[in-house]
């Protein structure tokens, strides 16, 4: 791809960034690495490109602004025409002599695919509840397809990820707590199945040969359908016990919002196909409420995704 021609053009060949003049070819990039400090291992990116820029085009000291172009541009289409253009226009070469081909697309879609299974964990929120709860819940297969938008032209490192997905829930409330003389147990069992619509913004944090480092942040929309299978609630002391009906003691909200975090890795296996493993972690505020005996309290919901899958 072509991006800009004259006497020195910039060229754009399997995302990887050269200038060329006449038959001489010089790549532009940026060199990965890691350093330890302390013990601990760093990764560090080298701007190589811009010494490069430096000595190919050699600005002189009446060229500031071609020079402070060079040292605050980053390896993506904008930032290096820019510079490829201003070194043109400064060296006296008519910007009508520079043939701008702009060719390719401004970003890329890819279609993805991916399955995993989902962890929940319940967090108070509001109320001082009397009783004690214990949550448990079982492991939710998770399964979600989607799209990717990526290699955006003047932002190579930023992704873009949306899909839906299904979550398949098993979970159980327990109650224990005493109140006026007596302990009170419960039980609640329940299943439910949630429907979800992911949207991440993601930024490539470091990028190899074949693989690469993202994490990403956004927000997810939850559809939840919640079947209660049985409830009991039992208040006991030291010569009876009593069973009270209560129609169950916990309600969760049938849709909510919660904010995501992401951090993924992704392989490439073929030209047009990458491997990608994910975790993802969502905050579902005020999703539960607890109401035994009209002891009011409200809980979120921590929910934690792993996922592997295709990109295509």
């Amino acid at each position: 791809m072509l991006l800009r021609k004259g006497e020195i053009d910039l060229v754009k060949w399997q995302n990887q960034y050269f200038l060329r003049r006449g038959e001489e070819v010089i790549a532009l990039k940026e060199i990965n690495s890691t350093k330890e400090e302390n013990g601990q291992q760093f990764n560090v990116t080298t701007k190589q490109f811009k010494g490069v820029l430096l000595a190919v085009l050699k600005p002189t000291a009446e060229q500031g602004s071609l020079s402070r172009a060079i040292r605050t541009s980053n390896l993506n289409d904008r930032d290096l025409s820019k510079v490829v253009d201003l070194y043109h226009e400064l060296n006296g070469l008519s910007q009508n002599d520079i043939a701008v081909i702009n060719q390719g697309p401004s970003y890329r879609v890819k279609w993805k695919l991916q399955v995993g299974a989902g962890g929940k964990t319940l967090m108070q929120s509001m109320g001082i509840p009397e009783f004690d709860y214990k949550f448990e819940s079982g492991i939710s297969p998770y399964i979600e397809m989607g799209a990717r938008i990526r290699d955006f032209k003047n932002a190579p490192r930023l992704m873009v990820d949306l899909g839906i997905g299904y979550y398949q829930e098993s979970d159980e409330f327990l109650l224990t707590g005493n109140k006026s003389t007596f302990d009170w147990i419960g039980r609640q069992v329940f299943t439910s199945s949630s429907i979800v619509f992911p949207l991440q913004l993601n930024y490539i944090l470091s990028k190899g040969k074949s693989s690469e480092w993202y994490a990403g942040a956004g927000m997810t929309f939850w559809i939840i359908n919640y079947t209660m299978d049985s409830a009991e609630l039992r208040l006991e002391n030291a010569t009876s016990s009593t069973d009270i009906n209560t129609g169950g003691f916990v309600l969760r909200k049938s849709n909510g919002l919660s904010p995501n975090l992401k951090l993924g890795w992704n392989k490439n296996l073929i030209k047009t196909t990458q491997l990608f493993i994910e975790a993802k972690v969502d905050i579902l505020y005020k999703n539960y409420e607890m109401n035994p005996l009209n002891n009011y309290s409200v809980h979120n919901l921590g929910v934690l995704t792993l996922s592997t899958g295709i990109a295509f």
